[in-house]
């Protein structure tokens, strides 16, 4: 005896027993649906499932939309059973002959996906070199600079202070001319 889910179906007239033997319902309809005595569609565990045929049919025939699909109509059916080889119906020979032909197909397999990788990898490396080498052009050229700094002597603080002019003094103090001294030398020049 399997039991089932405790109540009973809200349209259902009539209170059906909770606990089914698993002789009622093993019996499979056209659609390989397990039914049970009173025409409810049951899961393979007991519990009752509400679907009707029209559904049954509706859910079959879209999982037959798709070819890899696990269930279908019977009438598709045969689309999908395997057919299998006879035992000892292929010679040694036939055999070595699938098992080279499949080798091949791997190895042009690999030659194919190197030869994709490579028609990516060298592009992309070229682009990438032409990228690289004028930073490091740069950074050679930052290394020089650094150095030439590194060896020159630091600035005296002279050199942003102005000269004094006292010695310059003097030295225009004796140059200094009045304008009377210019008109006398002038006279002198104009009279001699």
């Amino acid at each position: 005896m399997i039991d089932t889910h405790h109540g009973t179906e809200p349209d259902a007239k009539e209170k059906y027993s909770i606990s089914i033997d698993a002789g009622e319902w093993e019996k499979k309809d056209e659609y390989g649906v397990y039914k049970d005595d009173h025409g409810y569609a049951r899961a393979p565990d007991g519990r009752i499932i509400h679907v009707s045929r029209e559904d049954t049919r509706d859910i079959l025939e879209r999982a037959t939309i798709y070819e890899d699909a696990s269930i279908c109509l019977p009438e598709h059916a045969q689309k999908f059973t395997r057919i299998l080889p006879r035992l000892r119906s292929y010679r040694r020979a036939d055999i070595d002959d699938m098992v080279h032909v499949i080798y091949r197909a791997q190895e042009m397999s690999l030659d194919d996906t190197n030869k994709r990788l490579d028609d990516v990898y060298y592009p992309l490396n070229d682009i990438i070199k032409r990228l690289t080498t004028p930073m490091d052009e740069l950074k050679e050229e930052m290394d020089i600079i650094r150095r030439q700094n590194a060896i020159r002597s630091e600035a005296s603080i002279d050199v942003l202070t102005r000269p004094l002019i006292d010695g310059r003094y003097k030295y225009l103090k004796r140059r200094l001319v009045t304008a009377k001294l210019l008109e006398d030398k002038l006279d002198e020049i104009n009279f001699s």
